[in-house]
């Protein structure tokens, strides 16, 4: 092992002055028994050059080469043997203390290759020098290895020697860290200079934030030191997220500040999870969280059933609102960031499962994809990158991106309050329509396993949709129709108003061409209820109108999905509309028998043992004139009324709301 030391002494490389007059002879410039030059013997002038910074006051320090770069040159000639260099620096109390030490031996290398394998950002190649500077961490933090290395390797082997010479070399500046970081766990009390000794970059860390806890893997820490303000540590924190196509790192930081008293080791808001008295109950846990989300990581878009709270993000991915929910949901992170121009996945991709690294060692961590893979990549493969693997399953984030049904926002949601949808397959039976229309749009549902030929229009992909209008008055049963078929399907329903769309050209035809490329996405059912508004005959007197008019029709021309349109005025359809309308369901105003089926709908719905109405008392809810609607809302007050007396529902509770019904009117 060479040994290199610097010292702020006066340093020459070779001494040597010329006497005046005669020149030496060669007698005189005899060595003495030692083998050494006699002092002044030899006929030359050295030049010594200043190394020094001229600006310090320093004493100076000499060389005999003029250029930097030569000195380093001889120095590594010098050193090129050594399986290991080991420079010194004095300390401020003029101690000699080891500053870095470059590994050399190839054997060292390739134990080191082993010792180190997956710590962040070290790479150990083959051919080079792995260079490591005080206060060595990566070694600090696999020193049990580094020691099992040496101690099973044989006796008197060239790889035991040299490892004991690195153990030697290191033990001066890591004995005493190994004592601090047993008094921190010991004390519970944290010694902020070498906070570094007790998280190691690669474990997985718990993050507590009032009642959110969350794993994290640690890819590193580094201490900032401000000019006016307290130091801190920052702590780069990694999870790993399913972006609908591959699964990638997402990175965030914690900083950790020093304070007037030593910090607590347990109120920290990181720990290391190897110290939680809990940890096995957190593993497990976790564990079950990180597979259920992998039971939601699909190429393909999932309708779930959710109940909780809704994270709405900035372009940034930053939560800007939370608001709760209970309804339908769709799960699909592709269209996430397809369908939201202004937001790209921002993860650097997932090694192999056959590395505990998350990301390749030589990769920019900050290198950012804009854009998901054009071409769909294998699911299965990917899946393995994670599943079987408890340090990347306790990883994997506690959200999931996907599409709000109800209320038509994109968000993320807690994959604890996911579950699976029920859907209502009787739905469609319950329609006032005749078996034949029931019958149509059953095939509607089973369109794509029908083995039909494709059915193009002239102009390619034309016309390849399926566009029903439903016409009718409010309250008949043509928004659960659309509802019905997408419960048969087992499909989202993406439903708009017109409303939604608004009035301003642009805006229509950006929100239009949003909605039907996620239903292109999703195989989704997509309703756009009263679209009057843009089914208007067009006039040469309203310019503004017979503009939103075409940017609907041009763009119904090559949607490939099931479309249903509702109506209340099918008289003032544009004509362009009805020929492109390949299907037109009239729903007229209720009639006895068909209240009286919606009464018995409603009422058999309800939890058995809720209510006492007999099958004779429809007849007499039928006999009021009431849309399907109203006749919801009747028995929804009805049973609140019903509740409050802690009585099941009857008869008198119906008449109730409808005398105070009739009385509105």
């Amino acid at each position: 092992m060479l040994t290199v030391d610097s010292s702020d002494e006066e340093m020459y490389s070779e001494t040597s002055s010329q006497a005046g007059g005669q020149d030496p002879t060669p007698d005189s410039a005899a060595t003495e028994n030692t083998g050494e030059p006699i002092f002044g013997s030899k006929p030359e002038v050295k030049a010594l050059y200043s190394t020094s910074n001229p600006e310090c006051d320093c004493a100076p320090r000499w060389s005999e080469h003029a250029e930097a770069a030569e000195e380093d040159r001889m120095l590594k000639k010098l050193g090129a043997a050594a399986a290991i260099i080991q420079r010194f620096k004095r300390s401020r109390e003029g101690q000699w203390q080891t500053s870095a030490i470059e590994v050399q031996s190839p054997r060292l290398n390739r134990v080191l290759a082993d010792v180190l394998r997956d710590y962040p950002d070290v790479v150990v190649r083959e051919g080079e020098a792995t260079k490591f500077a005080a206060p060595f961490k990566p070694l600090f933090h696999r020193w049990g290895r580094l020691l099992e290395w040496r101690d099973k390797e044989e006796e008197g082997g060239q790889t035991k020697v040299e490892l004991g010479l690195l153990v030697d070399a290191l033990k001066p500046t890591l004995e005493p860290l190994f004592s601090v970081a047993g008094d921190m766990h010991r004390t519970g009390e944290i010694d902020f200079d070498n906070m570094w000794t007790v998280f190691v970059p690669g474990e997985l860390m718990v993050f507590r934030c009032g009642s959110v806890v969350k794993l994290f893997r640690l890819h590193d820490l580094h201490i900032v030191v401000p000019r006016r303000e307290p130091r801190f540590w920052v702590l780069t924190l990694q999870q790993i997220e399913w972006n609908g196509r591959y699964f990638g790192v997402v990175q965030g930081k914690v900083r950790i500040v020093e304070a007037d008293k030593p910090l607590q080791f347990d109120k920290l808001s990181v720990q290391p999870l190897a110290t939680q008295r809990d940890e096995d109950a957190i593993r497990k846990r976790y564990l079950a969280k990180g597979n259920k989300y992998l039971e939601l990581c699909s190429h393909k878009c999932l309708v779930k059933t959710y109940k909780g709270t809704k994270y709405v993000l900035n372009s940034e991915l930053e939560t800007i609102r939370e608001k709760p929910l209970s309804g339908r949901i769709a799960i699909d992170p592709f269209a996430f960031f397809t369908c939201q121009s202004d937001i790209a996945p921002k993860q650097p991709r997932l090694n192999g499962g056959d590395s505990d690294a998350f990301f390749s060692g030589d990769k920019d961590l900050f290198e950012q994809t804009n854009e998901l893979d054009k071409e769909e990549q294998n699911e299965e493969s990917e899946m393995n990158k994670v599943r079987g693997l408890e340090k990347r399953l306790l990883c994997l984030v506690d959200r999931i991106k996907g599409f709000d049904l109800r209320n038509n926002e994109w968000c993320e949601f807690d994959v604890d309050d996911v579950s699976e949808p029920v859907w209502n397959d009787n739905a469609l039976h319950q329609l006032v329509l005749s078996e034949g229309e029931k019958k149509l749009l059953v095939a509607f549902t089973q369109r794509d396993e029908l083995d039909l030929p494709d059915f193009d229009d002239v102009i390619l992909d034309k016309g390849k949709g399926i566009i029903i209008l439903l016409a009718g008055p409010p309250g008949v049963g043509k928004t659960l129709t659309a509802e019905s078929i997408s419960e048969r399907a087992r499909v989202p329903l993406y439903s708009l108003r017109a409303s939604d769309l608004g009035t301003d050209s642009d805006q229509v035809e950006a929100t239009l061409k949003d909605a039907l490329e996620c239903c292109k996405l999703w195989n989704a059912v997509l309703l756009i209820d009263e679209a009057d508004v843009f089914m208007e005959k067009r006039s040469a007197d309203r310019l503004e109108q017979n503009e939103l008019v075409s940017i609907f029709l041009r763009n119904l021309e090559y949607y490939q999905g099931v479309m249903f349109l509702t109506t209340n005025r099918v008289d003032a359809i544009d004509d362009a509309f009805r020929s492109r309308i390949d299907l037109i369901l009239t729903y007229p105003n209720l009639d006895h028998a068909a209240r009286r089926q919606i009464w018995s709908t409603f009422i058999s719905s309800l939890p058995s043992g809720s209510c006492n109405i007999a099958d004779i008392d429809f007849d007499e809810l039928a006999r009021t004139d009431m849309n399907g609607r109203d006749i919801k809302n009747v028995v929804k007050i009805a049973r609140f009324l019903a509740a409050s007396e802690k009585i099941p529902l009857s008869m008198e509770h119906l008449r109730t709301i409808l005398t105070i019904k009739k009385a509105s009117l």
